[in-house]
């Protein structure tokens, strides 16, 4: 039985993660991907979890997710010495954060001095959250305070993938899809998005989503090569996690089933949430990802880079190199060569599962001038390991 851990570098945890969360990883208004919203919003410890999406949340629930998203996200003391609100105990679980979101004026109080932390959050509760965070004040609103918080929140594209329901009501999912919007905006009067003032190790990617490079990097541990179904319950079989099979939700009789299939898996496995994120040569067409072998017939170098490959020939068909790290292990001083056979992770770019990339590895849109590449090598193994 062969079993073996390979140290994995923050250039592939951000790209793998990037796939392993997401559906596709095409982005835009038309094709966004709630699943990637929600892990970030996990990750940078503002949501716990991703369960009852389509759910009400009450605004004591709120003022916790407004704080974690706030410069206070940290600051939080959990002992008061008074009542917040009349109707506030000080003992309560979300004082601290209902304290801090009214005093930073995040969320107000109604007459009377009342909080109503059990009513459900409405859709100007949100507006006022996020706009808050932002920067924004009252002073800021003529007129109608609510009807200008609402159109200054839709002017600042705060609002995309936000649906109102019955009574002005929001959904959970809506909730994260606002507080998601809020951190990749600017702030107030300011070309600084948001986040990267807020969360020291966040990211903003070329296409203007967010990712948690190095949050991300400190949680996930592998790749682990499993070769066999008594290897894997070894392992993980004791662990009651959260499984996907290449980017898809899956469960352990599907890996187990892939293992007999072809043999072996690679997992990695993401520990603050219990997650398993298997891999394998399963072929299916909306899967992000999946593992592909061959033999490597040429590595091809840009005329004004002979240091650094951009592409990869296996088995007749062209890829692009993920990341500067796997750009390295194609080079001349690196361990994979001509000849070599491999198992690779490969990342499938666009809407019809193939890359269009141009001759510096740069990716660009479909034009009949652009080399057709069949994915992105994310993370690769020589066949012997995998024996």
């Amino acid at each position: 039985m062969f079993f073996n851990y390979f140290k994995i570098s923050k250039h592939i945890a951000f790209t793998l993660l990037m796939v392993i969360f997401a559906t596709t990883i095409s982005f835009g208004k038309s094709d966004y991907n709630q699943s990637y919203r929600n892990n970030v919003l996990i990750i940078t410890n503002i949501i716990e979890d991703e369960g009852n999406l389509e759910t009400f949340m009450t605004r004591a629930e709120f003022s916790k997710l407004l704080i974690k998203t706030s410069e206070y996200k940290d600051k939080i003391n959990d002992t008061l010495s008074e009542a917040v609100c009349t109707d506030v105990d000080v003992n309560t679980p979300y004082a601290s954060y209902i304290k801090k979101a009214i005093d930073s004026g995040y969320m107000f109080t109604y007459l009377g001095g009342l909080f109503k932390p059990y009513e459900f959050v409405t859709y100007s509760d949100l507006t006022r959250g996020c706009l808050a965070l932002l920067g924004y004040e009252n002073s800021d609103f003529k007129g109608n305070q609510v009807a200008a918080r609402n159109l200054k929140f839709e002017s600042l594209g705060l609002s995309e993938e936000v649906i109102i329901r019955n009574d002005n009501l929001v959904y959970k999912v809506d909730i994260i899809n606002a507080l998601y919007n809020t951190l990749k905006s600017n702030i107030k009067d300011s070309d600084k998005v948001y986040a990267l003032n807020i969360f020291e190790k966040m990211i903003m990617r070329g296409d203007g989503e967010l990712s948690a490079l190095d949050i991300i990097d400190t949680k996930v541990k592998g790749p682990f090569i499993i070769n066999s179904e008594e290897h894997f319950n070894e392992k993980f079989g004791e662990y009651n996690s959260k499984i996907y099979l290449n980017g898809i939700d899956a469960n352990t009789d599907t890996l187990k089933s892939d293992l007999n299939d072809y043999g072996y898996l690679i997992i990695y496995y993401h520990e603050n949430d219990n997650t398993i994120y298997a891999y394998s040569e399963r072929a299916d067409i909306s899967s992000p990802v999946t593992l592909k072998k061959g033999y490597i017939q040429d590595i091809l170098y840009n005329s004004k880079d002979f240091t650094l490959p951009y592409c990869v020939y296996i088995d007749e068909k062209r890829y692009s190199l993920a990341s500067e790290e796997m750009k390295f292990s194609f080079s001349h001083e690196g361990k994979y060569n001509t000849g070599d056979r491999i198992v690779f992770l490969c990342n499938k770019i666009n809407d019809t599962n193939t890359a269009y990339i141009d001759k510096t590895g740069k990716i660009v849109n479909e034009n009949d001038d652009v080399d057709i590449y069949y994915g992105s090598i994310i993370t690769a193994f020589k066949w012997e390991q995998i024996k």
